[in-house]
């Protein structure tokens, strides 16, 4: 074997996405559209409460807006039209649990400015990124004027920082060997989206306590806890349920049970904040893909930029977090045990997907270890069914780790899973 055969892969060629623009109605229309839904964003996020808070005419912009966004990224997104109903079922989704058009209507302008704002951010000319800036100060305007509360219309400045850090980690991506990759960019995006929503939280419970201090948001978190405890403790069963599903509520009705209850979800309440955001993150990235497609920017979604794969760190710190979450019990409430399973909730989904991605890898291969994975996958057909999301990232973790030996032992070009180590 030559010195050439033992050198590493030649590296794909990059395709940075170019900055010509697109058509002037389309672009005029996305300025326009991300005014909208960021002003949106800041009437919907800090002020719906539910449909008795909401005005019908607020109620019925609301629904208009989202129709409005939806048949855009209908129109923007038809290399990818499967995205759309998901929205669609996703938004009734939280309409049913929350009851408010408004809150559904700034989720889903949320998604839309991040994700064709970034598209928008990573494609315009330099002389017309010049206009980007007038989009907040308009959305501010509007929400302002709908809201009479500048602390809470500055919710329409959350999109911005995410879109900014998805243009930027996009391009990067496409142009650089060492730039972020697909899940480094998301955690990019969700990490500004994250600190926005932290910052304009902080301006209106600034408003509504007066002070930041420790002391008074732990008494404000404290009085939250025990008003969902009492909440929880004077709710009244309907009559005509099974007697054994009866005997199960009333024992979460005790305060004993009701304060287990909502001390759990306190608990877990960092990890669902981040799970939240990293989804959001995720569905934004894959409108701004589908929608370069359809303007044919295609080219630049290449493999590297696409590819989406855990690191062998987020697979070692998710064992490690799960282990320790299970070693110490789901009775007792430890400050340790609280981490762990923060930790391990938060990387479960990514990994549970990256796992789904190699298992249909793997079967879609030819020759003999892909009808042995298809083999291994007819046994856990069952197990599926009740721990998937585990089951997948417990496929993830050690399919990555197996690799990650065997590449060291031995390289292989081909990666049987279509991970890179």
């Amino acid at each position: 074997m030559n010195a050439q055969s033992r050198s590493a892969p030649e590296q794909a060629p990059l395709r940075p996405i170019p900055r010509d623009g697109i058509p002037k109605i389309p672009t005029l229309l996305l300025f326009a559209l991300l005014t909208v839904s960021s002003a949106m964003v800041g009437i919907g996020l800090f002020t719906a409460g539910g449909p008795e808070s909401e005005a019908p005419l607020l109620r019925y912009g609301s629904v208009a807006v989202m129709l409005l966004l939806a048949l855009v990224l209908w129109r923007f997104t038809h290399a990818s039209k499967g995205l759309i109903p998901i929205l669609i079922i996703s938004g009734v989704i939280v309409y049913y649990f929350t009851a408010s058009a408004t809150l559904t209507a700034a989720l889903l302008s949320l998604l839309f400015a991040v994700a064709e704002g970034g598209f928008l951010l990573a494609v315009l000319p330099r002389k017309q990124l010049a206009g980007i800036p007038l989009i907040p100060i308009l959305a501010f305007a509007a929400a302002l004027a709908v809201t009479r509360d500048p602390f809470v219309a500055a919710a329409a400045l959350v999109p911005f920082p995410p879109m900014v850090a998805l243009a930027l980690g996009t391009r990067s991506s496409a142009e650089k060997q060492n730039g972020p990759t697909r899940v480094g960019v998301i955690c990019l995006t969700s990490l500004t989206l994250g600190l926005s929503l932290v910052a304009v939280t902080a301006l209106v419970l600034y408003r509504v306590l007066g002070s930041l201090s420790p002391d008074v948001l732990l008494a404000a978190m404290e009085s939250l806890r025990a008003a969902f405890v009492e909440s929880i403790t004077s709710a009244q069963l309907p009559e005509g349920l099974d007697p054994e599903l009866v005997a199960e509520l009333e024992q979460l009705l005790t305060h004993e049970g009701a304060e287990n209850a909502v001390n759990s979800v306190f608990n877990l309440l960092p990890a669902i904040f981040v799970v939240g955001l990293n989804l959001i993150a995720a569905i934004a990235q894959m409108l701004q893909h589908a929608t370069l497609r359809t303007f044919g920017l295609g080219d630049s979604i290449t493999p590297r930029v696409s590819l989406y794969r855990m690191s062998l760190i987020s697979c070692l710190v998710f064992l490690a977090a799960y282990l320790t979450a299970f070693l110490e019990g789901s009775e007792t409430s430890t400050l340790v045990g609280t981490v762990a399973q923060n930790v391990s909730i938060i990387l479960m989904p990514g990994l549970a997907l990256a796992g789904m991605i190699r298992i249909t890898t793997a079967m879609t291969r030819k020759g003999p270890r892909g009808l042995g994975c298809l083999f291994f996958l007819v046994l856990l057909i069952p197990c599926l069914f009740i721990i998937a999301p585990f089951l997948l990232a417990a496929i993830e973790v050690i399919g990555h780790i197996f690799s990650s030996i065997t590449s060291a032992i031995k390289p292989d070009d081909d990666d049987t899973f279509g991970n890179q180590s």
